[in-house]
């Protein structure tokens, strides 16, 4: 139960980004029609497969949340790549020193 607590406080954080990735100009309209779309999948009743259907007409719900949660994933990636790729290699060399060897 504890180490469920302390993953609420994390999922909140996640569904605040990616709301805010909504307004965020540099993540492509593309990923933000596909995370309204989504939502609405989930929200309306108009499915594949029906919600009546015990189990399968949750699954495909879920499955397109975490399908819209790895596109939202991957495209931090992609910007976290693009970003880091700016900084400067310095190439040198290292070595260790003990504090016992005096």
């Amino acid at each position: 139960m504890k180490n469920f607590m302390s993953l609420i406080p994390r999922i909140f954080f996640f569904l605040y980004k990616i709301f805010m990735s909504l307004f965020d100009p540099r993540m492509p309209t593309k990923v933000k029609l596909f995370f309204i779309l989504s939502i609405l999948y989930v929200v309306f009743p108009f499915d594949i497969i029906r919600d009546i259907i015990p189990i399968l007409g949750q699954l495909d719900d879920l499955l397109v949340i975490l399908i819209a949660i790895l596109v939202y994933k991957f495209q931090e990636f992609k910007k976290n790549i693009k970003k880091n790729s700016d900084e400067k290699i310095i190439d040198g060399e290292f070595r260790n020193i003990d504090s016992d060897e005096n």
